[in-house]
C-alpha cells in the first residue's frame, strides 16, 4: 500500500505492503521515488503554528493511521521563569534555615 502523509508543505512517501510484525519502521522518503519500503509511520518535527492539517493520500482509498501524537515544547521564557521560581525557592529556603 503506499500512502503520503502531509503537514505544510512536507510529505513523506511510504510503502507498506507487509503485514505489522511488532517492528516500527519509520518513512523517511519526502519524494514518490525515495518511498520508504517497508514503513509503517512518519515523523514530522519542527512544525510550529497553533494548528495544522495532517492529509493522507493512499491508492486504494485507505490510508491506515492508527494514532497521532503532538508534542508541545515549552518556549523558552516559560522555561526561564520555571528556573526563577525554583532558584527563589531555593533560595528562600537556605536563608532561613
Amino acid at each position: 500500500m503506499q500512502t503520503n502523509y502531509t503537514i505544510g508543505s512536507t510529505t513523506y512517501y511510504i510503502s507498506d505492503t507487509t503485514t505489522f510484525n511488532g517492528t516500527f519502521v519509520q518513512g523517511t522518503g519526502t519524494t514518490a521515488g525515495t518511498r520508504t519500503a517497508g514503513a509503517n509511520y512518519v515523523l514530522f518535527s519542527g512544525l510550529t503554528g497553533d494548528s495544522f492539517t495532517l492529509t493522507a493520500d493512499s491508492e486504494n482509498f485507505r490510508a491506515e493511521i492508527s494514532g497521532v501524537q503532538v508534542v508541545g515544547v515549552p518556549e523558552p521564557a516559560s522555561s526561564l521563569f520555571i528556573l526563577a521560581g525554583v532558584t527563589a525557592l531555593v533560595a528562600r529556603r537556605r536563608k532561613r534555615a
